[in-house]
Order: structure tokens, then C-alpha cells, then sequence
């Protein structure tokens, strides 16, 4: 989407963006159009994002999706049950990844859209974690995860933020 883009009235726009092709530029465009619709019309981006979610994506292309679904989440309400669904799918197979920056926001998502197989892969990377950092962002992202528990990863989440507390308080 170029810089003329931004002076054309909303609805051009808008379809504009849902038609962009290149992943790059359909992110940054849906990104800024979640920023200014109207809540009926969130269906419209959550579709295109969607379809882009099944796409052969790079790794900071995920990421920026991901934090755009995370917008569009967090503004218009969290998605049906078809796009969650679809989600799920489309994304469980990539958690966890390679990529530090890539887990968080995979773990965030699939906390957000209830993912009951996150918490158990979450735990486990937390378990692995090596950086206090790690292990706050996967203990931030779990405490609002509803589904998915079992006794284990309870005993171990909490078992890993007291680790946490203790190397906190020992300055670790």
C-alpha cells in the first residue's frame, strides 16, 4: 500500500488493503485498517488475515501477523468460532518454532483464541528457558489461559515462577 493510499477515503481504502496480495503490504494494510473501522466490519479483516495465516509466511511475516490478529483481537472483539478454529489449526503446527520472538506471539495467540495444547507446549518452553525474560513472557501469557490444564503443568508453572521469585530476589 503506498503513501497516496492514505488520502482516499476510507471504503477505497479499506478494499484496497483486503486486496493487496504481498504479505508485507496486506499486514501493514489490514494493521492500519483495524486501527480505523468500525466494529461491524471486522469480519471483513479477520477473513483476509485469516487467509493470510495460511500462507507460506517468514518468520518476522508471522510475527507481524500475529501481533496485527492481536489488534484486531484486542479492538474488535476476539473472532468466531470459525476463524478460531481456523487459527488454531493453521498455527498450532508452527509452536513452537525456532524463533524466540516467534513463541511468544504463537503462545499469546493461541492463549487468546483457547488452544488447549498451548498451555502443555508453553509449560515445556518455559521449563527450557534460560532467561528470566522467557520465563516471565511464558508465565504473563499463561495466567489467562483457561483450558488446557492438568495437575503437572500446574505444579510445574507454578514451580517455575517461584523460580523465578527466587531469582528475582536473589538477583540472578
Amino acid at each position: 500500500m503506498d503513501k497516496a493510499a492514505r488520502h482516499l477515503d476510507l471504503e477505497t481504502w479499506l478494499a484496497r488493503a483486503l486486496d493487496e496480495s504481498e504479505p508485507d503490504a496486506a499486514i501493514g494494510s489490514l494493521l492500519a485498517a483495524t486501527r480505523t473501522i468500525e466494529d461491524g466490519q471486522q469480519s471483513e479483516i479477520t477473513d483476509a488475515l485469516v487467509q493470510i495465516a495460511g500462507r507460506e509466511l517468514n518468520g518476522r511475516q508471522r510475527v507481524d501477523l500475529l501481533r496485527t490478529l492481536g489488534v484486531t483481537f484486542a479492538r474488535h472483539g476476539r473472532p468466531n468460532d470459525e476463524h478460531r478454529n481456523h487459527l488454531v489449526a493453521t498455527l498450532k503446527p508452527h509452536f513452537p518454532s525456532e524463533s524466540r520472538a516467534l513463541n511468544h506471539e504463537l503462545c499469546r495467540m493461541l492463549v487468546c483464541l483457547g488452544s488447549e495444547d498451548v498451555v502443555e507446549q508453553a509449560v515445556s518452553l518455559m521449563a527450557r528457558s534460560v532467561t528470566q525474560e522467557d520465563l516471565l513472557a511464558y508465565g504473563m501469557m499463561l495466567r489467562v489461559a483457561d483450558q488446557g490444564w492438568t495437575d503437572v503443568s500446574r505444579r510445574s508453572y507454578f514451580s517455575l515462577l517461584n523460580k523465578l521469585e527466587t531469582g528475582a530476589a536473589t538477583a540472578d
